[in-house]
């Protein structure tokens, strides 16, 4: 008999702000799977190696895109010559850009019934295959620096959920009409040593993004042609002057076309070494990194995503 693992934080956001929540995830599983609640990331590589062990072929994650970009990580390095297991991602983040991604809509609870329910029929769950981004090491979908990190440490301070996010770009759309201070501060041009498919280039950018997921949080299509060539994903670097940054962001948006524009540098790559004068930190799934070595993206395993 297959078994099904779940993994559950109880440090997260969501869970201290609801006490009650790991028992009730508790009463909706039941007998039919086991939860497995992770107390650090040390202990959350302890389990999945002991479900790598015992031949787990399901688990799922309780979280949002940091939580499963970590956890896809451990089980991809505590798996190894394994099959991977199938993943369902059950929501419970600030953003969710992989389970939008996966049209899997409502509550985390809400989800979770729906996925024992399936689980229950005993019919083989349907799954559908997401391509992942490898960053040295680090499993996720996509990768952003520069720019957009600084903005996401702004958020990150009150970490106000998307009314949160609105109002930071309201702030930020005010702060660039006046050139005040906010806006100084985190737009930045970053020079950028960059060899995308063993051809090297120097680039001065307000930032870079890659990953194998064409929408960024919000919806924001910024990586349109992720996904759409074999073996490739897709990366963008955006060149524009910062004072010009937000009369292109149109052209940033919607032109999908590869090479050179006035605003971006666009390319779709097998793998793509990033290196800097300076220390950097990046972005994984909205989870922060810092780094004064360079970073090696390339693709990461094929991963079956249960259908919910």
């Amino acid at each position: 008999m297959s078994r099904i693992g779940i993994i559950a934080n109880p440090h997260s956001k969501l869970n201290k702000r609801n006490p009650d929540r790991l028992a009730l995830m508790s009463d909706v599983i039941g007998k039919d799977a086991e939860l497995f609640i992770t107390q650090s990331l040390e202990d959350l590589d302890d389990k999945i190696k002991f479900m790598s062990k015992h031949d787990f072929s399901t688990i799922a994650i309780c979280g949002g895109d940091g939580t499963v970009s970590r956890t896809l990580t451990s089980i991809v390095s505590a798996f190894q010559d394994k099959s991977l297991p199938k993943i369902a991602v059950l929501r419970g983040g600030t953003m969710n850009v992989v389970a939008s991604e996966l049209k899997i809509y409502g509550r985390q609870i809400d989800v979770l019934k729906k996925f024992m329910k399936g689980v229950r029929k005993g019919k083989e769950l349907k799954t559908r295959p997401l391509s992942t981004l490898n960053v040295s090491g680090r499993i996720g979908f996509i990768y952003a620096d520069g720019s957009a990190v600084r903005i996401l440490k702004e958020f990150y301070k009150k970490k106000s959920g998307i009314p949160g996010a609105l109002l930071l770009a309201v702030k930020i759309i005010s702060s660039f009409l006046v050139k005040g201070p906010l806006i100084k501060s985190l737009i930045k041009s970053l020079s950028t040593e960059a060899i995308i498919d063993s051809k090297k280039s120097s680039i001065d950018t307000l930032g870079a993004f890659a990953g194998t997921i064409s929408k960024l949080p919000l919806g924001f299509p910024l990586l349109p042609l992720a996904g759409k060539k074999d073996g490739h994903f897709q990366a963008n670097f955006i060149t524009c002057a910062a004072e010009k940054l937000l009369w292109q962001l149109p052209n940033i948006m919607l032109k999908h076309k590869e090479g050179n524009s006035l605003e971006k540098y666009s390319v779709c790559c097998r793998e793509l070494r990033l290196s800097w004068e300076e220390s950097v930190c990046y972005t994984l799934d909205g989870e922060l990194f810092d780094t004064d070595i360079p970073l090696t993206l390339k693709l990461g395993p094929a991963v079956n995503f249960i259908k919910l």
